[in-house]
């Protein structure tokens, strides 16, 4: 998360002046002088409706500590004083909104309403003459033409300006222009421009996937990538919002299915029991062809659509269902009905498969900025089983059961292979999660299951009941069976030397240090003891200034009977991670994890409220393999929830404030978060901290 400092911007600006002069040095003077000039002449026909906004109150988020004052940009779009601006600055409820105009009069502004979809607020600023803002025309907005990004920061008379080009069109699901200007917080609700002076778009932090809330996408400012929203769609929306107030993401509740990324059939894999795709009579099977008119393709049209639409919206969708073809209409919804899976108190286990080829999984194309093609990560399934066959086979049934779960308590053994749920046979892993995933707590379920070696199907019916509210503490007999699952392997591990590795080894645990050229360094702790079992990984965030050997010394019991690796990301400078650092730390998990060295399933961040923002953005800024984030102090704000499908994630809040205030916003977030469709269990009485992290990242695969 940025500081938003005076310092701090004037560096960035310094930075960015060091960089234009070094390129006008290797340009002709005269293009060089006609360049600034055109800057100058369009930044000064645009300045007019720009107006400096002083925010008071609020939610604002800075650096993991909240702001009571933030200076932000905005637009006004008519004559009558209504104004745009970014999301990011306007959260919660501020106490005022001032405009500041260009002849230094401070005007209050009420907010009108919020789009929670392309992170635009409406505002009404009360009194003024104003100058609305002219726009471009849509289609003559092309790819490497000049862009200027203008904000208000330190004076209500000028911008600050920020030069460069538009590399891409309709990025982050089809809604934004993007530009390799440097935009900033400074920027932010401010306007794109091109060099005619005339408005392209309204500048506002996006993640590349969309995802998160007014925040996400704030660490991006510093890397050549930017987003706009185009103008004719923002004022489309604060028209909207005029009529209709806050619009907010549309739900169609269901799940599609592909073959592989790019694949041309894309296939209903689930239906969400109350939600609009069941209303609508769409069913498990169906092939979509097509939605809002045009042909889907690959599925991510599908999700395009769905995620730039607003609660309301009706989409027409076509599919295929046996031989006829079948037109649904769909009215997206805010909100899904509230999912409480029931849960039968059963775990997987991720064993080295015999022979890995080249990848664990499926590689993805990246986001983040300058990775390496040999360093993308693999593609993680969040709710599907892996893809390959033998794969499938392996885990056909062999589960564990968890202490005092629903299995247990029916007086199943620790370790079972499930071959029938309610009369359906169970052939692969797939088919128990796919099995298991509509069934409700308070229901009964008649399961098959056979002892390991045996022939013999045995039956018992399980009362399914909710997630555990606390983290199940694990027995030492059920840590032995899990250590030992899938039996002695064929040889004793060794340490192991990398050509990027430094490794030693200290009686049970092994240390390796990954080195990242101008990333950082990886620092992982490992246990030697043999075992089939892939280690889960558990990356701390907020280790800087900690001392290694004590931190060792907490986690080191729980490295071999929890199968479990610590990683530790230390930045080049060594100083405390922030979102510049997330190439570091994916780097690092596909580093610990390529050729099926880790348990992808049992992959999660633990981090202290300075890192609560990072913690949030290294799993939902972008592909990750992340399914679960430990705080151990502070709690995540409504707003980064916004858009967050929490199926098949876990967090775990271990504040333990005693203040009534604190409290209040701990179950606050608890609650949204719970919402959202994760697991967030509560600590468990007199469980030391690390033991409790442990057990939780083992349960990270059960269902």
């Amino acid at each position: 998360m940025l500081k938003m400092t005076p310092a701090t911007t004037a560096m960035k600006l310094s930075s960015l002046a060091a960089i234009t002069l070094f390129t006008l040095v290797l340009t002709p003077t005269s293009q060089a002088d006609d360049l600034g000039e055109a800057v100058r002449t369009a930044t000064a026909k645009a300045d007019p409706s720009i107006v400096r906004l002083r925010v008071i109150g609020g939610e604002q988020i800075i650096d993991g500590e909240k702001v009571t004052s933030l200076v932000t940009t905005g637009i006004v779009i008519n004559t009558e004083g209504d104004a745009l601006t970014s999301q990011f600055a306007v959260q919660g409820k501020p106490d005022a909104v001032l405009a500041e105009t260009m002849d230094g009069q401070k005007l209050n502004a009420e907010i009108v309403a919020t789009d929670h979809v392309r992170r635009l607020v409406l505002l009404k600023i009360k009194g003024g003459k104003w100058q609305p803002v002219k726009q471009a025309d849509p289609n003559s907005v092309k790819v490497g033409q000049w862009s200027i990004a203008l904000g208000r920061f330190y004076s209500s008379q000028s911008s600050s300006i920020s030069v460069g080009i538009i590399s891409a069109l309709e990025r982050v699901h089809g809604m934004a222009i993007q530009s390799d200007a440097k935009i900033s917080p400074v920027n932010y609700g401010g306007p794109l421009i091109n060099l005619q002076g005339e408005v392209t778009g309204i500048l506002v932090p996006l993640s590349p996937r969309g995802q998160g809330g007014p925040n996400s996408g704030l660490e991006w400012y510093d890397s050549g990538i930017g987003f706009a929203i185009p103008l004719k769609d923002a004022l489309a929306s604060a028209e909207r919002m005029k009529a209709g107030g806050d619009l907010k993401a549309g739900r169609i509740g269901l799940q599609p299915h592909a073959a592989s990324l790019f694949s041309n059939k894309v296939t209903i894999e689930r239906v969400l029991p109350g939600g609009p795709a069941e209303k609508a009579g769409l069913k498990k099977g169906d092939q979509i062809l097509t939605v809002d008119g045009r042909t889907v393709e690959r599925v991510t049209i599908l999700q395009e659509v769905v995620a730039s639409s607003y609660a309301g919206d009706v989409l027409k969708m076509d599919v295929r269902r046996g031989d006829q073809t079948v037109t649904a209409e769909l009215t997206l919804v805010d909100e899904l009905p509230a999912r409480t899976p029931g849960y039968l108190g059963v775990m997987s286990v991720r064993t080295a498969p015999k022979k890995v080829p080249g990848a664990d999984l499926p590689p993805l194309a990246q986001l983040i900025p300058g990775l390496k093609p040999e360093e993308r990560l693999p593609e993680l399934p969040r709710v599907t089983p892996p893809a390959k066959p033998e794969e499938q086979e392996k885990e056909i049934v062999n589960l564990l059961t968890i202490d005092a779960g629903p299995a247990r308590s029916a007086s199943l053994p620790v370790h079972i292979e499930l071959g029938m749920l309610n009369d359906q046979p169970i052939t692969s892993l797939g088919d128990a999660l796919v099995a298991v995933q509509d069934l409700r707590p308070d229901t009964t379920v008649k399961i098959g299951y056979r002892l390991p070696g045996s022939q013999d199907l045995q039956t018992t019916e399980l009362s399914l009941t909710p997630r555990p509210a606390t983290v199940p503490s694990l027995s030492p007999e059920f840590l032995k069976a899990f250590s030992e699952f899938g039996g002695a392997p064929e040889e004793s591990k060794k340490a192991e030397k990398e050509a990027d590795a430094k490794t030693t080894v200290n009686g049970d645990v092994q240390r390796r240090e990954l080195e990242f050229e101008g990333r950082g360094r990886c620092i992982v702790f490992e246990s030697t003891q043999p075992s089939k079992v892939l280690p889960g990984v558990l990356i701390h965030l907020s280790a800087q200034g900690q001392n290694e050997d004590q931190l060792l010394q907490k986690w080191r019991p729980y490295l071999s009977t929890h199968r479990m690796m610590l990683m530790i990301p230390v930045n080049p400078d060594n100083t405390p991670l922030t979102g510049v650092d997330i190439p570091l730390i994916m780097t690092g998990i596909q580093a610990v994890s390529r050729g099926s060295r880790a348990d992808l399933r049992r992959m999660a961040v633990i981090a202290s409220k300075d890192q609560a923002g990072l913690a949030w953005q290294a799993n939902f800024g972008g592909p990750s393999p992340i399914r679960g984030i430990v705080l151990t102090d502070g709690w995540f704000a409504g707003n980064d929830l916004e858009g967050v499908d929490g199926s098949g994630q876990s967090v775990l809040l271990l504040d333990s404030s005693e203040s009534n205030q604190a409290r209040a916003l701990l179950q606050e977030s608890l609650e949204r978060l719970g919402k959202a469709g994760f697991w967030v269990p509560r600590p468990a009485p007199e469980t030391p901290q690390e033991k409790l992290i442990a057990d939780w990242l083992v349960q990270l695969r059960a269902f």
